[in-house]
This record gives C-alpha cells, structure tokens and sequence, in this order.
C-alpha cells in the first residue's frame, strides 16, 4: 500500500509539475481578430473548408463579424462579403450543415428575429427564408441536434421570457414547430439556455434546460424517436437558482457526462451516478465561483487527459468583483485555480467563451466575448510537454456536421469521450475537431466512434501528435487490430422488435442471438433507461457458438413492464454491447 501510494504521488508531482508549462499569451489587435463594442456569442467552424477555424461573433448593437482565419493566426473580417453582415441587437450563431451538403451553414439570432444562412460552398451565404424559422422572439440560446437520429438537425431556441421554440426537420431543408410532439415545453421562465447530450448512454441526445430566476432547471431525457420526458427531480439536477448556462462533459474520465452549470453566486458542478442519478460536488470539487457567471468552456488545456473549466464573469458586477477563472483539473472530482499561472486572467464584464485550435499546433485556444472593453479576447496557448490527437467527423448516414457524435479514445489504460456540440456554454459553440489530450502516452490504443443512429466503428493503434479526419462507414480504411478491444462475441439485433408481450404468441417475446468465438463467463441484463436493473436473462458460462435468450417483457418478479425503450446489455469479462428493445402494449 505504501509503494502505492507513493507511485501515485510522484505521479501527480509530475502532472502537477507539467502543468506549469502550459500558460497563454493573448493576441494582439494586429492579428484582425479583435472586436470594439459589445460582443455576444462566439462560434467556431471552417466554414470555407480551407482546414482553418474561422470565427464568427454576434454583435451587439451593430454588425456581426465573421473573421477568416488566413493561417499565422492572422484573420480579415468578411461578414459583409460573405452575405452574413447584420445590424440589431444579435445575441448568438451556431453552425451546422442543415442541407446536408457538406458546407456548414449558419443561425444567427437576435431579439426580433431569426435567419438561417445556407453557405453557398464559395465563401458565400444566402438567406434563406423558407425555411420555417421565421419567428420574432428574444433568443437566449439556440442548439443544434437530431433528436430523432434520422440524419437531419434540428433547432432548438431557448427564449428569454417567452415559450421556447423547437424546430423539426422535414428533412427537406426546411423545419416545423416540433416542441409539443417532443414534450419539450417549457413552463419555466425565464430560460436562459441549454445543451444537449446523452448522459444516459443510450444512443440519442438529452436536454438540460437553465433558467434565471430561482425557477428549477429541467433535464428532459430522450426516450427514442425524439420524444422527451422530463426527469430533472428524478436525476436530482432540478437545481433552482439564477442559472446562466450550462454543458455536457465527462470530467472525471468514468464514460458518464457530467453537469457545469454557470449561476449568479454560485456555481454548480453535478457528477453522473451512471443510474440516471447525479450527485452535487460543487464544495467538495472546490468549482463554485461566486461571481456573476456567464461563460463556459470545457477544453483540456494542459493536455493531461482530464477535462478543465474555464469560466467567464462579469468582472464589474457587485458585490465580490471576480475575475474569470481557469480550473485545472486534477483527476480526482477536484479542482485547483490556475488563472493567473495560466495567463488567462480578465477582469473585463465577459459574456461568452469558446474553444478551438486557432493555429492548428494542438494546444486549444480560448475566445471570449465581452460588453465593455476588448470586447473579442484570444488567448492562445503557448503549448507544453504532452501530446495531443484531434478527431475529425464527417457523416453519411447520420448528419454531415456530425453532431451528436460520440468519441471514445483509450490510451495507457484511460478513457476519454467527447460528443460533437450543436451550441453549449452560454450562446456559443466550440470547434468542430474533437480535441483529446494524450499525456505521454505515444498513440491511442483505442478510437471509437458512436454515430448518431447506432452505428459504431473502431480505429486502432493510432499516432498521437496530429488530426485525424474520419468518414462514417470508412472504418475499414485503417488496418484494425483485433487484440486491442475484445471483438470474441456478437449481438445481433433482436427479433421482433418492438414486441409486445401481451399480444399474439409469435409476438409476446423477443429472441437475441448471440455469438461466441471462445468459451466465456457473460451475463445478459435487461435494464430501463434510468440504468435500473429489469431483469437477468442468462448469467453464467457458454461454450464457443451460437446461442439464443428470449425476454418475454417480464421483470425479475414475473411483472410485465411498462412500454417503453429497454436496454439489453451482454457484457462478458472483455467487452459489453448493448442494443435498444422496444416494448409495445
């Protein structure tokens, strides 16, 4: 126990040590990447595809910017130019490829209207305003998502005091008021924001609502086919306080997302049980700043594979006057303040932040926006000793953005996840290219990629220290190595399903069957989608071959479950695959 404890602590004397490395510079004005005048979202894409983030910025009382990046980190602003220049009180952009052509398009927001911009794929927008999103309410957020998986976004705004507006893809380019069929209304007022994110692992995106107010934020989970139900009490995150904004992410590196919310007072950091639970470390993980916080961004700065927070104040806003904070992780639920090591400090009245790799050299950047001042700070980090891998998605099958995606990357025995944003934080949205920090280790043993709509691909022993760029349904384009994630057995999709157990007999149970390249120890588990435990199907030992289990629709004590979306977990000492069951009444 002694020699244990003692590797553990070099081990952290090291990290601890490398992390003083990393610090950042800000840009100056001569790189054009500054604003003068209120500034409000800010989000990130490479809306030319010239393999460079731009930045785009919602002005506040005058024209939105959009600052092409030219390489060097030098930028020129090309908002008029591109068809993006507008006047009014704009509050928020964020990009996606709603037409599916493989150009990121963008929503740009503001406190009479909404517009959608189609890029035109020459460095050129159009307005397009037959879309369905013409409405006139005041924005406080707008996120990207397919709820439904069917490989088309969809919208959601929330509002400030007004019902919340959900658009549905008619998977035509065009979108229709969606919000009741969803069970995504609102009744909480006002709502300051939202992200969305599938905390409960089941393979399609949830939503977590903020409000201002003391209202109780709401999380609504998606049950399958882009209906929601809403289940913040349940999950203990119906947190009532004047809350800002929020994110999705796996802080503690246990395959969970995890909960940052940003409130006037304090801050709230919610851990995921993995039961459909979560528990409030905030004191205990030492991230409860007390100042007037709008801003999030999550981004691993030091690359030491554990996920910071960077938070934004208003730094003039009484009574405590607080800077912005950089939280560094250190691996264990806590925290520590690195701000002023870092070189981050603000004491500006911020309102936004974003994260991407401005000069593409693997160490992210930050961006934030701010009423009064420089109102467009870039700090970009001056970089360190660790490595990094950056993962970039383009899909086929499920939307061209990617968004909702999940990857998975294992190196030297750690697992990381990251999921491809459609807006988070307050009014922003990240870069697209998924940025993993990856220590010493020398490669990922392990990439894999859960693609909206269920497909999962897998890539093996790859360099660390570059991009990688990955196309859905490509995976056999890299050389895969068996050994190095168990592939010794296969689960093929359930028949019938849905099923229903108290109809005809051919249709009162469903079959699974599975196959085994070896002899092995595995149960077979059937769980709802809060994670509780439904019903053991097999559990015990199996000779190498095909086998079959049938469920009947019936828990541990002979009851029939309700209808609903049931998740089938065979797990053996090696490898777990799961698959949704739908059951019919």
């Amino acid at each position: 126990m002694k020699n244990g404890f003692t590797l553990w602590f070099v081990a952290f004397l090291a990290l601890s040590a490398s992390a003083q490395d990393y610090t950042f510079r800000k840009l100056e004005r001569s790189s054009g990447l500054f604003i003068i005048g209120d500034s409000r979202g800010v989000a990130l894409s490479d809306y030319d595809r010239d393999g460079r983030l731009d930045v785009f910025v919602a002005k506040n009382a005058g024209n939105n910017r959009l600052f092409r990046n030219l390489g060097d980190l030098k930028f020129e602003e090309v908002a008029a130019q591109a068809g993006l220049l507008m006047t009014g009180d704009n509050r928020v952009g964020v990009w996606a490829d709603y037409d599916n052509d493989a150009w990121p398009d963008l929503f740009v927001g503001n406190v009479t209207q909404y517009h959608l911009f189609r890029n035109l794929g020459n460095g050129t927008f159009e307005k397009n305003t037959n879309a369905g999103l013409n409405t006139s309410i005041r924005i406080s957020g707008a996120l990207w998502a397919d709820v439904e998986n069917n490989g088309h976004v969809d919208l959601y705004t929330p509002n400030l005091n007004a019902d919340n507006r959900f658009f549905l893809s008619n998977r035509d380019g065009t979108f229709r008021d969606g919000i009741g069929g969803a069970g995504l209304q609102d009744p909480q007022e006002p709502s300051m924001g939202g992200a969305f994110g599938d905390y409960d692992n089941d393979g399609d995106l949830d939503l977590y609502l903020v409000h201002d107010a003391y209202q109780p934020n709401r999380l609504y989970r998606n049950a399958g086919y882009g209906y929601f139900h809403e289940v913040a009490r349940d999950a203990r995150v119906a947190l009532a306080a004047q809350s800002m904004a929020t994110t999705f992410a796996d802080f503690d590196n246990d395959g969970w997302l995890d909960l940052y919310i940003t409130n006037l007072d304090s801050n709230t950091i919610f851990f995921n049980n993995g039961n459909g639970t979560f528990t409030n470390t905030t004191i205990f993980s030492g991230v409860g700043d007390r100042g007037m916080s709008w801003g999030i961004v999550v981004l691993d700065y030091d690359n030491d594979m554990w996920q910071d927070i960077y938070v934004v104040n208003a730094s003039n806003f009484p009574p405590l006057y607080l800077d912005n904070v950089l939280y560094r992780n250190l691996g264990n639920r806590r925290f520590e303040v690195v701000t002023n090591k870092a070189g981050v400090s603000s004491k500006l009245d911020g309102w936004c932040g974003a994260t991407g790799d401005l000069n593409n050299d693997g160490n992210p950047d930050l961006l934030v926006t701010n009423w009064t001042g420089d109102c467009l700070q870039t700090f970009i980090n001056n970089g360190g000793p660790y490595h990094y891998l950056k993962v970039g998605l383009t899909g086929t099958q499920c939307n061209r953005y990617a968004i909702g995606a999940r990857v998975k990357v294992v190196a030297n025995g750690v697992q990381q996840i990251r999921e491809l944003s459609g807006g988070a934080g307050y009014m922003s949205q990240d870069s697209p290219i998924l940025h993993f920090g990856m220590a010493q280790a020398t490669k990922a043993d392990v990439i894999e990629i859960s693609w909206p709509g269920g497909k999962t691909e897998r890539y093996y022993d790859v360099p660390v220290n570059q991009q990688v760029n990955y196309v859905e349904g490509q995976a056999t384009a890299v050389a895969e190595t068996p050994s190095a994630v168990p592939t010794s057995m296969k689960l093929h999709p359930s028949y019938p399903n849905p099923f229903a157990p108290n109809a005809l007999a051919k249709l009162s149970e469903t079959a699974l069957t599975f196959e085994l390249a070896n002899a092995t120890q595995l149960a077979i588990v059937v769980f709802d989608l809060q994670g509780r435990r439904i019903v053991t199907l097999f559990e015990g030992a199996k000779n190498a071959g095909s086998h079959r289990v049938q469920w009947n629709g019936r828990d541990e004590q002979n009851k029939l479950v309700s209808a609903g979306i049931y998740l089938v977990q065979m797990k053996s000492a090696g490898q777990r695959l799961i698959q949704k069951v739908t059951v019919l009444r």
